[in-house]
């Protein structure tokens, strides 16, 4: 009875004075809240020692979002030939930047072939300026990039004579993703980028 009265109440006074009444237990919220976000890890990693597949790069995407208060539930923007990008990323486009509303991505999955800015921001939010390579093996559709061996055997490799695909994160167009690539056991390593799904 007495939140039927003060249902009512609130009504009366949004007509009367055009007042929002406070909505409590999941009722509106600020809608940037619910933006997805994506960034570039501050983090270099090494397959066949640091990674050794796509879901370990999954797992240091959540762990360094959760570790630095992020919340949300991420997946890194890689493939395998096992496993590419457009079975794992869920089409949840746009994507933003940390703030929330910088756009980076306006659709997904034709619609990543072009970020509007850099991807070189990473969890804190500061600019990555060096070592700018993000291991990917990932054409901006989410498939699989050519030759698909170029994911270092799975990302279990650590020879030279395998090699892996990797992205700019300082490029703006299709080399955000497909910018050339390294041998497996370059002694640097390369980010990961992390989408909010």
């Amino acid at each position: 009875m007495i939140r039927i009265i003060l249902t009512i109440t609130g009504l009366f006074l949004s007509a009367c004075f055009n007042v929002n009444p406070i909505v409590t237990g999941g009722g509106s919220q600020d809608a940037t809240l619910f933006r997805k976000r994506v960034f570039t890890t501050s983090g270099l990693y090494k397959p066949g020692i640091d990674f050794s597949s796509v879901n370990d790069a999954d797992t240091t995407c959540q762990t360094v979002a959760t570790g630095n208060g992020l919340g949300g539930t991420w997946k890194a923007w890689i493939s395998s030939t096992s496993s590419p990008v457009v079975s794992r990323i869920a089409n949840v486009s746009p994507w933003y930047k940390l703030d929330r509303t910088t756009v980076v991505f306006t659709g997904y999955p034709n619609g990543l072939n072009f970020n509007q800015v850099p991807l070189n921001k990473d969890e804190l939010g500061n600019t990555i300026s060096a070592n700018l390579n993000v291991w990917t093996q990932t054409t901006t559709d989410g498939t699989l990039a050519s030759p698909p061996s170029y994911d270092c055997a799975g990302w279990i490799s650590t020879s030279g004579s395998n090699f892996g695909n990797v992205g700019n994160a300082n490029t703006v167009g299709a080399g955000w993703t497909q910018g050339g690539n390294l041998g497996c056991n370059n002694a640097s390593g390369a980010h990961f980028y992390c989408f909010e799904q």
